[in-house]
């Protein structure tokens, strides 16, 4: 009976959220605790405006002369920094402003996208939380419509992903638009499997692995994945995130280990001695690429841990690793000192401290939380927050103008 009870739970062990959390969370909502009713009531009211609004398709965009594939089940999305050349008169090619949201940004998937994952996460853990069938239900009309019904689902793979009008069809950076938050989505269907088996069906689980497959292959084979492979910064960093979420949704576990034994060489050649990544610290968002990279490589530590590997203890010859970066960071964090590199967004210190509680479930009080207080906004919630936060690493800012409503 223990045997079989482990097998169970391990079936629906979340890889990236805290599941430990969510089920500390349900107990005290459950069981009408004062604390927890904030936490309810926003749920509440996040789920009921996301179930009114619509549900959104791949095959919703509308072609224009400049979109690289005239398939509308293809994922088309156009470079995140590039404008429109204002020395062209037809804008062409267009040039890189780092940093600075393209005005084009809400052309074709991208929006669409953001608002699809955003919405299926957070239904999913309204409805674990609160007990609502009605926001899996919702949920699933989300899943299946954007990955699985014939009519509209969406091609695996990412050729058209941040195309740049007048220079290529797509590149090999459009993978972030899906590595940020394909494997939160897939990470919280286990969630949603747990509480909800006749929403997402068996059918509707071996359909999506089956999808993830086909992606897995594209990402591994094609030259756009290979090249994404060999970014030495974020992007490497994220790829390697995003296949090992791929490849244990599709319950790949050697690929996965091999990946995760893989991983050092990314911390040897991404993370300075004192913590800093100085690819990132180049950007124009120094501190959220930084930040943004560091959350990455926890991930990955996270998933090595339920894998009986090591990636958090481990450290390079000249002292790089995963604790050094994030703690790069939260010494600024909890100073009150100045960033001294360049950053042309806001800072959501929430992420910071969304960090740091995940660092410590790693190594338990590694980043005191109560010393990043100053930073943070009055009455500041970790729990509430952790289930509540946006799906990009940059925070709220970038969530809002990313899943503004398209052109």
């Amino acid at each position: 009976m223990t045997h079989s009870i482990r097998t169970h739970w391990a079936k629906f062990t979340m890889w990236l959220a805290d599941r430990k959390h969510f089920d500390h969370l349900k107990h005290a909502i459950d069981s009408r605790e004062p604390a927890a009713f904030a936490i309810a009531s926003k749920l509440t009211q996040c789920a009921k405006e996301l179930c009114e609004q619509p549900i959104p398709a791949v095959t919703d965009k509308k072609m224009d002369a400049n979109s690289p594939s005239r398939d509308p089940h293809d994922y088309v999305s156009i470079g995140t920094y590039w404008w429109p050349n204002p020395e062209s008169s037809t804008g062409l090619p267009y040039i890189k402003r780092d940093g600075q949201l393209s005005p084009d940004a809400g052309l074709y998937d991208r929006p669409r996208w953001d608002r699809a994952a955003d919405a299926i996460v957070q239904l999913i853990r309204a409805a674990y939380l609160l007990g609502d069938h009605s926001y899996a239900d919702n949920a699933v009309r989300r899943l299946r419509r954007w990955f699985l019904d014939a009519d509209t689902r969406m091609n695996p793979h990412l050729s058209h992903a941040q195309f740049i009008p007048g220079r290529h069809t797509g590149g090999a950076p459009g993978i972030i638009d899906f590595a940020l938050y394909l494997p939160a989505l897939l990470d919280h269907i286990k969630l949603l499997m747990s509480f909800s088996p006749t929403a997402w069906t068996p059918q509707d689980n071996d359909a999506m692995v089956t999808w993830c497959r086909q992606l897995t292959v594209w990402m591994t084979s094609h030259p756009l994945g290979i090249q994404e492979r060999q970014s030495k910064n974020n992007h490497g960093t994220y790829y390697d995130r995003f296949l090992a979420v791929l490849h244990l949704f599709t319950g790949e576990r050697s690929a996965v280990i091999d990946l995760i034994r893989n991983v050092p060489h990314r911390i040897a050649e991404q993370i300075a001695p004192d913590g800093s990544a100085p690819l990132e610290l180049k950007r124009t968002c120094s501190f959220s690429y930084s930040l943004m990279n560091a959350q990455g490589f926890l991930d990955l530590a996270c998933i090595a841990t339920q894998l009986n590997e090591d990636l958090w203890t481990w450290s390079a010859p000249n002292g790089a690793s995963i604790p050094a970066a994030i703690n790069y960071l939260f010494r600024f964090a909890i100073s009150n000192e100045a960033w001294p590199f360049e950053q042309i967004e806001p800072i959501d210190w929430r992420i910071v401290a969304l960090t740091a509680q995940r660092a410590n479930t790693i190594e338990p009080d590694r980043f005191p939380l109560a010393k990043l207080s100053h930073r943070l906004p009055a009455g500041f919630d970790p729990s509430t927050f952790a289930v509540l936060a946006p799906l990009h690493p940059f925070g709220a800012e970038r969530t809002r103008s990313l899943i503004a409503p398209s052109h």
